[in-house]
């Protein structure tokens, strides 16, 4: 696993009831091995989410529930292997879905990609 990266996108606080998507530009292709959540603020918020995918909305994970509290680790327990290689003119997005009422979301998103 040489060259392996790690990604770090930051998904704002999201009103309940809206979905915020958060894009990163990517200078290289890669082929993405694991994602996880870190929450950055207090008390998760019923019914939040967040999902890798690519730039153009096919989903790389599957969606990760952010219901926890400030610093817990959430990790995907699935990747998808036909989305996983990600072009740079793609790039990564993480979708943040709040189908709670309070706006709890803050947490920072990783993900290992090895260059292609």
């Amino acid at each position: 696993m040489a060259n392996v990266r790690e990604y770090q996108i930051t998904v704002p606080n999201v009103a309940g009831g809206a979905t915020v998507n958060t894009d990163l530009t990517l200078a290289t292709g890669i082929q993405v091995s694991s994602v996880w959540a870190i929450k950055t603020t207090a008390n998760g918020t019923a019914a939040a989410t967040v999902q890798l995918q690519n730039g153009a909305g096919a989903v790389i994970s599957d969606a990760i529930s952010i219901n926890i509290n400030d610093t817990t680790i959430a990790r995907c327990s699935s990747i998808d292997s036909t989305n996983s290689t990600v072009t740079a003119a793609q790039g990564l997005r993480v979708a943040c879905v709040n189908s709670g009422s309070s706006a709890n979301t803050q947490c920072l998103v990783y993900c290992f990609g090895q260059p292609v």
